[in-house]
């Protein structure tokens, strides 16, 4: 091979450049000799294969190496070994499985080339021959493992033992190909899977990275002799020593090395890992994780209190499959983005062990409960699991006065969060956006703001730069950056060259003071849509009433087109309206459905809308729902934009007394069918924490209807669990927890999530 950066160096010429540079010796400095013979490494008898002397380059020039054996370059396919064909797909024994095929590491079907590179970085520093870099020396060798890519003696077989040794190039290809074998040996006949067992996928890489160092108990993430259960996730400072293999992988490739002359050597990515709580899950005794694992993902966070200024925190996690134990890593993160702790099973100790659900349990976790004693926290999480957890956030604060809301995690983070409603001043009422930097650089967040019903741009503000997994709240109340004027409502766009997470609060502040008397809290839309259904809407209903507040965020006005309908069991009424929000135009409906309507609606009216922007240009809206004025009670949620098959309840509660400081504590639902011509055929199945079923109802649902199901069915009184909704055609779920008799903020609500 003609690479200059790659050349080997042969004996003859070690022996006379040596001869040659002794000769020169006299009056030069001794750096000029770096290799004096008698310093000369020399294989031990237990190593078959030789070490070669050559030349090592920089590592920018070895960047390219990475990148071609990746893709298994076809242009540079004769400076590497040839690679088996990877295994793909699922064995029809594992849930969704069809069959395992066999595809060609191509351009188009590569290997993640950061995956390589984080790998290449902690088996040598990148290093194929042991000199400084713009040296020469003889193989970096370890024991046996030779080169970049430390591949041992007894993995060369098919390959060039002389190349590896010699060749940078090649190692890194020989790596490679050593990955796919241990990817192909996890496939069949071992089975560790993790669906979809796509080998350009990372996340599906975990078991065969594990391999690829030892499979063995020795990278066992809860092996309590090596690691510390509460060490932080490695980020390149720490001793590697101290963390299983993988983990060490997955660190670098989200904290990338540095070449010596400056510059990372592979961008940075955040990979979701396995959870820990998965390894040692499919039979005691034995550290090995499940056959089959789902794929991994993270759910984001991005605002947690814990004993701060009076308010808690809960995080809500629920299995929602009955085929699989689910285990849940939960990283508790500060504003600036620095780790503070795991969220550990109690005693929370170095030996503790992470979380695990089985089939359709679920559980309340009470941050405050994880810190140390008389701790406070305030900041954001991440949480990693498969790809079908549940997860629900409450913040409370249980002293007087008494507010609640709740909200589901964030499961798709994107650059652009668009959020239909806030608040400053408008009457007793302000908003926080809670915005958390869920990238792997430095984000500056721009939220413009748009006033109510909207023609430009208000005003535009720009935060500080938030560190990776960190968090910032713009308060509206205060002076949010620019002059959005006073009383404000409307909406607002917020934008990051990073992907975020982005959380509202809608206050409530009688006095002025900053004691918040009731609290609602929605997730920011990560895009728009041109068909959203809320599935609960009502009228004096006990009190109660909704408002809908629809954004457009286009830069041209746009037309939206309301169907509202009487719920199931009640009378057929249904009527319409046509909204025409302008450029950037926020409209707020209040009471939806009006009374102005022909015919108006019933009073009380419950039932639920669907919006249709007639124009094609998509919309976000949420509903507030709020109680008589005399009470304090306040609840959102944001209108659904897809349905499914699948709704999961990670909270379900009945009569449940003295819970997060009041009670009884009761769930409704709202179970919107939303196809147009067909009933849906609806089973609510309520479970308790340990997955055991506590009771169920089934419900027949006309086209468009909503059936409202409360209280949940077949439980008693004092249930606190989760459930499953499922049906024959695509159902949206609006959940609401209320303490009916509360005459404070008891009062939260969410959408229910699909699965």
């Amino acid at each position: 091979m003609n690479d200059p950066m790659n050349r080997l160096i042969t004996p003859a010429l070690i022996l006379a450049a040596l001869i040659l540079s002794a000769d020169m010796l006299i009056g030069a400095p001794q750096a000029v000799l770096s290799y004096p013979l008698a310093l000369l490494p020399t294989p031990t008898p237990t190593c078959s294969v030789a070490l070669a002397y050559g030349y090592q380059p920089a590592p920018l020039d070895m960047v390219s190496a990475f990148d071609q054996a990746a893709q298994n370059d076809p242009n540079t396919a004769n400076t590497r070994p040839s690679y088996t064909p990877a295994a793909r797909g699922v064995p029809a024994q594992y849930p969704g499985g069809t069959g395992v095929t066999y595809v060609t590491v191509s351009p188009s079907e590569p290997i993640a080339n950061r995956l390589l590179k984080a790998m290449g970085w902690q088996e040598s520093n990148w290093r194929q021959f042991d000199a400084a870099y713009g040296g020469s020396g003889y193989t970096y060798r370890t024991g046996c493992d030779y080169g970049v890519m430390q591949i041992n003696e007894n993995s060369m077989g098919g390959m060039d033992s002389g190349r590896i040794a010699s060749l940078y190039v090649y190692n890194v290809g020989a790596g490679t190909r050593v990955l796919i074998d241990k990817w192909n040996w996890m496939s069949t006949p071992t089975y560790r899977l993790i669906s979809p067992n796509n080998h350009t996928l990372p996340e599906s890489c975990y078991y065969a990275v594990t391999a690829y160092n030892g499979w063995s108990d020795s990278n066992d993430p809860n092996n309590s002799g090596l690691f510390k259960a509460r060490r932080p996730p490695f980020d390149g400072t720490q001793f590697a020593t101290d963390y299983p293999y993988q983990e060490v992988i997955w660190g670098y490739m989200a904290h990338p090395a540095s070449s010596p002359g400056g510059g990372q050597l592979w961008s940075s990515v955040r990979v979701p890992w396995v959870p820990r709580g998965v390894f040692g899950s499919w039979q005691p005794q034995n550290w090995r994780p499940a056959e089959w694992t789902p794929r991994p993902t993270f759910y984001y966070v991005p605002e947690i209190k814990a004993s701060s200024a009076g308010w808690d925190s809960y995080i809500v996690v629920q299995n929602p499959r009955g085929d699989y134990t689910l285990a849940v890593d939960i990283a508790l993160y500060n504003p600036d983005g620095s780790f503070y702790k795991w969220w550990l099973e109690a005693p929370d100790r170095d030996d503790s062990v992470p979380i695990r659900l089985a089939p359709y349990a679920s559980r309340v976790l009470q941050v405050v409960g994880g810190l140390p004693a008389g701790s406070t926290f305030s900041g954001s999480a991440v949480i990693a699991a498969s790809q079908d957890v549940a997860v629900s956030v409450i913040r409370v604060h249980q002293g007087a006065p008494y507010a609640s809301a709740i909200y589901n995690a964030i499961e798709s983070p994107s650059n652009t969060a668009y959020l239909p409603l806030l608040h400053r001043n408008n009457g007793s009422w302000n908003s926080e956006i809670v915005v958390q930097n869920v990238g792997s650089v430095d984000a500056s967040v721009t939220v413009s703001y748009y006033a109510r019903p909207g023609s430009g741009t208000s005003c535009n503000t720009t935060s500080p730069a938030i560190p990776p997994l960190g968090s910032y709240t713009f308060a509206l109340r205060n002076n949010p950056g620019c002059d959005i004027g006073s009383p404000f409502v409307g909406a607002a766009t917020v934008s990051s060259a990073q992907p975020i997470a982005v959380l509202s609060n809608q206050l409530r502040d009688d006095a002025g003071d900053g004691t918040v008397e009731s609290l609602m809290s929605y997730e920011g839309f990560p895009t728009g849509a041109q068909l959203l259904s809320a599935p609960l809407l009502m009228v004096n209903n006990n009190g109660w009433s909704t408002s809908l507040n629809i954004y457009n965020h286009n830069g041209s006005s746009n037309s939206v087109q309301i169907g509202y309908r009487e719920k199931q069991g009640a009378g057929n009424w249904n009527g319409s309206q046509t909204v025409a929000p302008t450029a950037n135009g926020v409209v707020t409906i209040n009471p939806a459905p009006p009374s102005t309507l022909v015919p108006p609606p019933p009073s009380p009216f419950v039932g639920s809308g669907v919006l249709t922007p007639t124009a094609g240009l998509p919309i976000s809206a949420i509903v507030n729902e709020s109680r008589s004025p005399t009470n304090f009670q306040a609840m959102c949620y944001g209108t659904t934009v897809v349905g499914g098959t699948k709704v999961v309840l990670p909270l379900a509660l009945k009569d449940k007394s003295d819970w997060l400081g009041q009670g009884p504590w009761t769930t409704g639902l709202g179970v919107l069918n939303l196809s147009t011509t067909a009933s849906a055929n609806v089973t609510v199945t309520c479970y308790w924490p340990n997955g055991t079923v506590a009771g169920s109802g089934s419900y027949t649902i006309s086209a468009r209807k909503v059936q409202v199901v409360n209280p949940l069915p077949g439980v008693g009184s004092g249930f606190l669990g989760s459930a499953v909704i499922t049906s024959n055609q695509n159902i949206a779920v609006a959940v609401n927890h209320i303490v009916m008799s509360a005459t404070s903020d008891a009062a939260m609500s969410h959408l229910g999530i699909q699965r």
